[in-house]
């Protein structure tokens, strides 16, 4: 018997509706479970409306931003499978990851619009412009959407994530990242670090790597905790939301390069930490 995969933030909307979710710090926007899980639903819609469904393929190639969230969970909703694409390779680089992913559909901020639409030149795949405000095309689409109310039916064993590897002996690989993958890393990871409802994580790590989206997001979302999201890396920046007692981070993630120039900034030593747990 497949073991069945449950929406995590559909339950905790029904269970923890006003409980806060997702904030993106960069664009000032902040969601409870209740608005997130409505987001979602609508997103899903949008997917469905432009002839999404399961096993097909969505691309997006944006830095980070809430609207990535939503996308990979309303990919769940329609049964497709989420595409984060790397922003810092070269149009020539990203050109045979597309061409192996076969997308149907891509996504992406204004800052990657050229490359986006480079990568969609003579192929039949739809575009559309994300990670603004309010106005854009995806922000639009959600706006006019009724939340999709037939989600389908997942397992472990279905991949959630294709996630390419760099390609440094070879070809990019596509690694398919399952929602078993997902939800044992969200219990393995995060009962011994003391994720729960309580905590708030600061994401700065890349969505096109896996940090970006398992260390710590999914397994927070998992315990019904609040992520908190940057555009970017930025030690200064990062340093001063570690430190901001109203955002009051619990949790942080970052690779030793992070680290290194956290410690290196002249913030550093002033900055109150001893809210971090983690």
């Amino acid at each position: 018997m497949r073991t069945p995969h449950y929406d995590w933030i559909g339950h905790h909307a029904l269970g923890r509706p006003q409980a806060p979710a997702l904030t993106d710090i960069t664009r000032n926007r902040s969601y409870t479970y209740s608005a997130l899980d409505r987001r979602i639903a609508c997103a899903a819609a949008m997917l469905a409306a432009g002839g999404i469904s399961r096993g097909m393929r969505v691309a997006v190639l944006a830095q980070n931003c809430s609207d990535l969230y939503e996308l990979m969970f309303a990919c769940g909703r329609v049964g497709a499978l989420f595409i984060p694409l790397n922003w810092r390779l070269t149009v020539a680089e990203l050109s045979y990851i597309f061409a192996n992913a076969e997308p149907a559909l891509l996504l992406h901020d204004a800052d990657n619009a050229e490359a986006a639409a480079q990568l969609v030149a003579g192929k039949d795949v739809a575009l559309v412009l994300m990670g603004g405000g309010d106005d854009t095309p995806y922000e639009r689409a959600l706006a006019a959407a009724e939340p999709f109310r037939n989600p389908v039916a997942l397992y472990h064993d279905d991949v959630q994530v294709l996630m390419y590897t760099s390609g440094t002996t070879g070809f990019p690989k596509g690694a398919m990242l399952t929602y078993a993958m997902a939800f044992w890393n969200a219990i393995n990871l995060g009962v011994p670090i003391g994720i729960g409802a309580e905590t708030r994580f600061l994401s700065v790590m890349p969505f096109f790597h896996t940090a970006g989206i398992n260390l710590f997001g999914n397994p927070v979302f998992h315990a019904g905790g609040h992520v908190l999201m940057m555009r970017a890396f930025d030690p200064g920046a990062t340093l001063a939301a570690l430190g901001d007692p109203a955002l009051g981070i619990t949790h942080f993630f970052g690779g030793p390069a992070v680290y290194l120039f956290m410690a290196q900034h002249p913030d550093f030593a002033a900055t109150d930490l001893s809210a971090l747990r983690i």
